[in-house]
């Protein structure tokens, strides 16, 4: 399950990493030649983690690590992928389309977590508004912070932050 979900994401992430014909957007590879004008470039992230307080029927706080080999950021108006994970396959994902502000999830900006509790799981994914997301950009940073408030039928709420560093 929490690789279909990371799976899930990235194809949103795909799809907004492409242009109104479907196709996707050059980016630069490490060794590749640089980007045409008007594209945006990759940039690889280095390390990251995730903070998430679960609410409602259980409580619990939750720490994540940013899935290096699985994320990447590239910037607006191209698209991002950031999967935060632990041993015990938790799981919080956010991608789509990059941007600085608030949004909702949409069809371009999808939300997911899969949450392991004593033999259960929680698992959530949004991408029709029903998740408040907020990212910002500065320097080698990306921080950001989401809230969920009807996880599972409304017997969860998901809400925490994140923070990326760039390479």
């Amino acid at each position: 399950m929490r690789r279909l979900a990371a799976l899930a994401l990235l194809a949103v992430a795909s799809v907004a990493c492409s242009d109104d014909s479907g196709a996707p957007q050059a980016t630069a590879s490490p060794t590749g030649p640089s980007t045409p004008a008007g594209a945006s470039a990759q940039t690889n992230v280095r390390s990251g983690s995730a903070t998430a307080t679960v609410s409602g029927e259980e409580a619990f706080e939750i720490q994540l690590e940013l899935a290096t080999g699985d994320s990447q950021y590239n910037p607006p108006p191209a698209g991002f992928a950031f999967v935060f994970k632990d041993d015990a396959d938790n799981l919080i994902t956010i991608g789509g389309e990059a941007f600085e502000g608030s949004k909702k999830t949409a069809g371009t900006l999808a939300f997911g977590a899969v949450f392991n509790r004593s033999g259960r799981v929680i698992a959530h994914t949004d991408t029709a508004g029903g998740c408040d997301l907020t990212m910002k950009r500065s320097g080698k940073t990306v921080a950001g912070a989401f809230v969920c408030p009807d996880v599972e039928d409304g017997r969860y709420q998901v809400e925490g932050t994140f923070t990326v560093e760039l390479v």
